[in-house]
C-alpha cells in the first residue's frame, strides 16, 4: 500500500532493510557471492553463524523525504516474526517457542545525487528476542541477539563503493555463561574499464569473538577448515556486461584463511563463475 510515492507499506515476507548488502538483489551484486561478513551475520544460524536480517514475516515501512534538491531522508521500520525463514514452505509453517516472538527493525540514512552518479551513507539496528544463545537449541530460551550496521555506497562516474561494518551482541553467544560481540567488515570498490566490462576488489573481515566461524560457514564451496575465531577474504573479479544485469558473466577469485587462538590457522583458494540470465 502506497498512500504517495515517497511512502509505502509492504506485509507478508520480504527483506528487512538492515545490513546493507542483503538487502541488494542476488542478481544486481557486483561480486559472484555476498561478503563473508554478509554471510555470517545472515545466513541461516547454525550455531556459529546468527542468522539476521534478511527474510521475515511481517509489516513494513520504506519512506523518503526530500531536504534539498539534492539531499533526501531516508527511512524504515519493520515489525517481524524472529527467526529467517529459508524458503516459502518454513515461511508457512507452525511456530514454536523459538519464533513466537516480535522483532524491531529500523534504518535511518541520507541519499543524494552527484554530477555523475549518486551516494547513500546510513545505520540501521534490528532487536531478535530469543535468537541469541550458543548452539542451535538454545534459540527459544530468553537470550537475544542485536545486530547494527552502519553502510555507504558511492557511484561516481565508473566508480563504485560499498562499505559497511556489522556488529551483534549475542546473550550467552560465546558460552552458556558468556555473552559475544561479533564483529564485520566489506570494503569493495569496481571500476567500469569499459562500457561492459568492469574490475571488482573486495575485503571482508569477520571476527567472532569466541562464538567461532569456519571457512565453510562464509566462502561458498570452500572446506570446513575447523572452528576458527577469524575469517579475512579477499576477492578479485571481472564482470562482463553482454546486456546490463539482465545478462553477464562474472568471473572471480576468491582467497580466505580463518585463525583461532595460538597458531592454528586454514586457507582456501577457490574460483567461481557464472552466466546470469534474468527474465
Amino acid at each position: 500500500y502506497s498512500p504517495n510515492p515517497t511512502l509505502i507499506f509492504n506485509f507478508g515476507l520480504r527483506k528487512v532493510n538492515v545490513a546493507y548488502e542483503e538487502r541488494a538483489s542476488s542478481g544486481n551484486i557486483r561480486a559472484t557471492e555476498r561478503s563473508a561478513a554478509t554471510r555470517y551475520f545472515v545466513e541461516a544460524n547454525n550455531g556459529r553463524r546468527l542468522g539476521a536480517a534478511s527474510y521475515r514475516i511481517g509489516a513494513f515501512v520504506d519512506g523518503r523525504r526530500d531536504l534539498t534538491p539534492t539531499v533526501a531522508l531516508v527511512y524504515s521500520v519493520a515489525i517481524t516474526d524472529p527467526e529467517r525463514p529459508e524458503n516459502f514452505t518454513l515461511a508457512s509453517a507452525a511456530g514454536d517457542q523459538s519464533n513466537n516472538r516480535l522483532s524491531y527493525w529500523g534504518n535511518v540514512g541520507l541519499s543524494g545525487k552527484l554530477t555523475e552518479g549518486t551516494w547513500i551513507a546510513g545505520l540501521g539496528a534490528g532487536h531478535l528476542p530469543d535468537q541469541g544463545g550458543v548452539g542451535t537449541a538454545a534459540l527459544g530460551r530468553g537470550f537475544d541477539l542485536t545486530l547494527y550496521s552502519a553502510y555507504t555506497e558511492i557511484t561516481a562516474g565508473r566508480f563504485n563503493l560499498l562499505a559497511e561494518y556489522l556488529v551483534a551482541d549475542v546473550e550467552r553467544g560465546r558460552s552458556a555463561t558468556t555473552d559475544a560481540r561479533p564483529q564485520g567488515l566489506t570494503f569493495q570498490p569496481s571500476l567500469l574499464l569499459s562500457e561492459t566490462i568492469e574490475a571488482v576488489v573486495r575485503y571482508s573481515w569477520v571476527d567472532s569473538d569466541g562464538r567461532g566461524v569456519t571457512l565453510s560457514d562464509v566462502v561458498r564451496s570452500a572446506p570446513n577448515g575447523g572452528v576458527m575465531n577469524r575469517v579475512s577474504t579477499w576477492y578479485a573479479g571481472a564482470n562482463w556486461y553482454l546486456r546490463g544485469n539482465d545478462m553477464k558473466y562474472q568471473l572471480g577469485l576468491e582467497y580466505g584463511k580463518s585463525t583461532g587462538n595460538a597458531s592454528a590457522e586454514a586457507s582456501t583458494v577457490g574460483v567461481r563463475s557464472q552466466l546470469q540470465l534474468q527474465f
